[in-house]
Parts: structure tokens; sequence; C-alpha cells
């Protein structure tokens, strides 16, 4: 069975190794480990599966689904059975089923669309992404009907444990990241973050405060008495066949508490540098940086501009079973197999210099330290790089080039920084334009005088077009949907090292990087404007201070 991830290179003759003898003692299938261990990809595995049961695997990134196939099977029963209706062809309802290819919904789909089915194979990510993000079906309003039919119930008939499920699942429907339970004097607003910005989606009366905030507080394993001083915690939840887990932070304001739920899905086996969107130069230097057996990474950007994703990301590049692979977080968000992954806790004394000095101990080959915050981490961050490991951190800094006198500001010496750092990768998270209703600017060559556009990029972007958002419904009128990365890598060259030993201002090594063929977040953004990708207004929303 494993013979065809082989013959495929999916997997590596030592991978297969640690899956067969996994399989002697497991009561899970050859795919199942495959997918749990991170070696294979759910995309991977589908094809496989197709190959293996004589199916055609099909790419949901390149196939649009018919409106008539939709029609004739319902969303949620959809999303329950991970499928995704395609095409009627040859008086047949062709579906798509995800890696598992569980046939055993068969009956309900053909009676349920009154005609006969057939199966094709494409991954459950794919299958889940199509559904959620694509929006091919329009959305359910049950949710909504839900919680305004449970506003309308008296204050004691009402079911706040269905309530704040809907909340949940709501928000995991619509890729949301973030929760906020925010009340007022005569109210409680519900706000989702959505693409990096704050919405206002629902409003329920003052009378379900304290039973909602009792009840995520006591979902999460926090103290429902303790109403004054700040609480965190976290919860597991379980939709769409997938496991989430949700970090709960509460603080008491001058209207009662207020609760954000941060959401995080429980899966890591496609965190991939390649589906961050970078730019192919971007994605191969990455790719060489992280490849790297000794030297100090650092990935910069305020909160929230995909740090941590980044780190994650690009751990796949790195031999998790050829090398010792260690990590210190605040908090672990993904746990990654073949991976010793360990976690702040400052009530113990457990912080990032105590386990830096810890792991140098452990026969390190990698070491991953989740933000270097003060002088000590970074001292023993930058030493570590220099004495045969590689280190992987996260700083704040608004650019690539401000990390190095952030350092400074630490009183790292010169000679360290430069020796020690191989390169930085500044970063920020962009909307992308909606792709149902995005609108052409009328007057493009304007545009390109009005923002200065390089001479480089519209060489490299002959055949541009310009868009700006407009919103509709499958955008909930906002104009974007989803997010891709922009980032500017620079490299610690010699020349860079001697600068660096020398105090040479930001904007001095700034100037010889850029020289040297470094591009900028900003060009990086003017780049994804040409390719039609995103909007100037969010270039300017974004890099503003830049």
């Amino acid at each position: 069975m494993i013979t065809l991830y082989l013959q495929k290179s999916y997997i590596t003759k030592a991978q297969a190794d640690i899956v067969m003898k996994i399989s002697q003692t497991s009561h899970h299938n050859i795919d199942d480990i495959l997918l749990a261990c991170g070696f294979a990809s759910s995309k991977e595995v589908a094809k496989v599966k197709a190959q293996r049961l004589n199916t055609e695997y099909i790419d949901l990134n390149s196939f649009t689904p018919h409106k008539k196939a939709l029609k004739l099977i319902p969303r949620s029963k959809a999303i329950e059975y991970s499928i995704l209706p395609l095409i009627i062809k040859d008086s047949k309802l062709i579906i798509a089923i995800d890696e598992r290819a569980d046939y055993k919904h068969k009956i309900y789909l053909e009676r349920t669309s009154k005609m006969d089915v057939s199966f094709v194979i494409s991954s459950k990510r794919e299958i889940l992404n199509q559904l959620m993000t694509h929006d091919y079906y329009t959305k359910d309003d049950k949710t909504l009907a839900k919680i305004n039919e449970l506003k309308l119930t008296s204050k004691e008939n009402v079911n706040i444990i269905d309530l704040v499920d809907l909340l949940i699942e709501d928000a995991i429907e619509d890729n949301v990241s973030d929760i906020h339970i925010s009340p007022e004097k005569d109210m409680i607003n519900v706000f989702y973050r959505i693409d990096g910005v704050l919405i206002h989606y629902h409003t329920l009366p003052k009378e379900f405060q304290k039973r909602i905030i009792s009840r995520i507080k006591h979902m999460s394993s926090l103290d429902i008495a303790q109403t004054n001083l700040p609480q965190d915690g976290q919860l597991e939840y379980n939709y769409l066949s997938s496991d989430f887990r949700l970090r709960v932070s509460s603080i008491n304001t001058a209207y009662g508490e207020n609760i954000v739920m941060r959401i995080l899905k429980n899966d890591a086996s496609n965190l991939d540098l390649n589906h961050l969107g970078l730019s192919q130069k971007n994605n191969d230097l990455m790719t060489k940086l992280f490849s790297q057996p000794t030297g100090l990474v650092l990935v910069t950007g305020p909160t929230g501009s995909g740090k941590t994703t980044t780190l994650y990301s690009s751990l796949k590049e790195v031999d998790s079973l050829g090398k010792n692979i260690i990590t210190v977080e605040d908090p672990i968000e993904y746990q990654i197999p073949f991976i010793t992954q360990t976690q702040v806790n400052t009530k113990i004394g457990y912080t990032f210099d105590t386990a830096i000095r810890a792991f140098m101990r452990q026969d390190p080959d990698v070491i991953l330290v989740g933000e270097i915050r003060d002088e000590e981490t970074a001292q023993l961050a930058l030493r570590a790089s220099i004495t045969g490991h590689l280190v992987l951190s996260t700083l704040h800094t608004n650019d690539a080039v401000s990390a190095i006198s952030r350092l400074a500001d630490l009183k790292i010496p010169e000679y360290l920084i430069g020796s020690a750092t191989m390169a930085i990768v500044a970063q920020r998270l962009l909307r992308k334009l909606c792709t149902h209703c995005k609108v052409k600017v009328e007057n493009q060559e304007e545009e390109i005088k009005k923002y200065n556009i390089p001479s480089y990029l519209l060489t490299e972007h002959k055949d541009f077009t310009i868009y700006k958002p407009k919103g509709c419904e499958k955008c909930l009128d906002i104009g974007y949907s989803s997010r891709e990365m922009i980032v500017e890598i620079l490299v610690i060259d010699k020349h860079i090292e001697d600068m660096i030993v020398k105090s040479k201002s930001s904007l001095e090594i700034l100037e010889y990087a850029s020289s040297k063929g470094m591009r900028t977040m900003l060009h990086d953004g003017y780049s994804k404007v040409l390719d039609g990708k995103t909007s100037f207004e969010e270039i300017e929303r974004m890099l503003v201070s830049i």
C-alpha cells in the first residue's frame, strides 16, 4: 500500500519505515498514519487513493462546480459529509468525496438528488475550502435565524449552551480569526475579525450577558466566580469534522467582562511555504534559508501579521527525522509530529531564556524560539546560532532593517548581530480582492503615476490590470476575501555584516540591500496590485507607516 507513495516521491524511505512500524501496533490504516505524522498532505493521499481505487482524482482549485449540481444536495449535508457536487454528466451526478473514499452516503445522495451518483476523489481540505470560502452555495441563514429566535425567547427559557455553540460555529464557517463578546450599557455586541478587520455581526440582549460569559468561562476552565482580574484559558471544539482550539481571554470592563476568543485549527499538516502566497523568487529564497544548518533567521512584523504561521511552515523545510528540532512557544499553536515542543510557563519560571539554556543540553539541531522579548533571550538565541544550530524566532519591528537596531537596543553587540544573523524576513498579511466583484480601475496610467510604481515592476507585469474593491453578497459587502503574505527578505551578506559592525544607519543598509536586489514589502505589495490580487487602498492601509 505504501509503495505508491514512494513511487511518487511523496515520502522518503525513512518516513515509510516509520509508518510501517507504527502500522504494526496501530489499528489505523497507512493513509491515516501518513496524515497524522504529517508525512503526506491530504492532496497526496487523495491522489494515491484515487489511483488505488481506479477512480479519477480532481484538483478543485482548477474546477468550478456547476450550479445545477450544487442545487441537488443541501449545503449542510455537503459540509457534514465532506462532499462537493460538481457536474451532471451522462445523466449522473458527479460528486467529489474526500481522501477517505467513504461511499456509505451514496444511497442518501441518490435519494436526495433523484439521480444516479458517481464519485471522484479530492482532498478534504480542498472540498471544505471550496464550501466555506468560495461560497458556491448561498450561505445558510440558519445560524442567524436561530440566534434571532433565541433573542426573542424569554430570558428564563433561552438555551445559552446552544447560543454560544452557534456563535462559535458561525465564526468557524466565516473563517473568523477572533470572536469578541463586548458588553455595553444596554446590550452585548459580538464582533468577528475577518481577514484582519473587526466587523460587527450580532447584538444580543443585556439579560444574556452573565450566562454567556459563564458558559464560555466554564468551557475554557476559567474561574467563573473571579470577575475582576484578567484570566486566560482555552477550549477544544469539533466542527465540520475538524478540531479547533480556542484561546480565551477575559478582562473586566465598566459594563462587565469582555471576552475575546482566538480560533486556531489543530491541523499543521497543510502548513507549507507554498501556501503563503509568496512570489516564486521569495519562496525559493525562504526555502534555501530554512534549509541551512546554522544561523539565526528572524521573522518580524506586528501582532497578527502571520509570523507564527511562517515559522511553522518553515519547519516543513527541515528534515524532522534526521534532525532534533525543539521549540519553546507561548503558547503552542500547532502540534507537529516528530518535533519536541514546549510551552512557556512563567508561574514555574519556565521562560524563553531558561528554555534555550535547557535546549543546549538536549543535542538540538534546530531551535525555534517563539519570540525574542528581552536582552537575555536575544543573547542566548544569537550565541546558539553561532555554535552550530539553526535558530528561528520573531521580533516586533515594522521592517527588516529595523530588526538590527532593535537587537542593538537590547544591548546585543554589533559584531554578534552581524556574525550570527543569517536573514531577517519582514512580513504583512494583505487582503485579497473578492474575485466575484472586484472592478477595474478606470484610469490605469493615472494610478501608476500616483503611486510612483518602479519601472522594473512595470516591465515584469507588462499586461497588468489594476482593480479596486466593490463588495457583494459573497464577500459580505467587504470587497475582499482571504489574505496572503507580502515580504521583504534581508539576507546578511559579508558587506552588510561589516555595515552592522560599523554602526551604519538603517537607511544605508536598506539602500545597499535594495541595490543588490532586495524587494521591499511596499514593492512586493505593488507587484500583487499589478497581478490583480489586491488594491492600492489595501497597500496604503497596511503599510502607511513604512
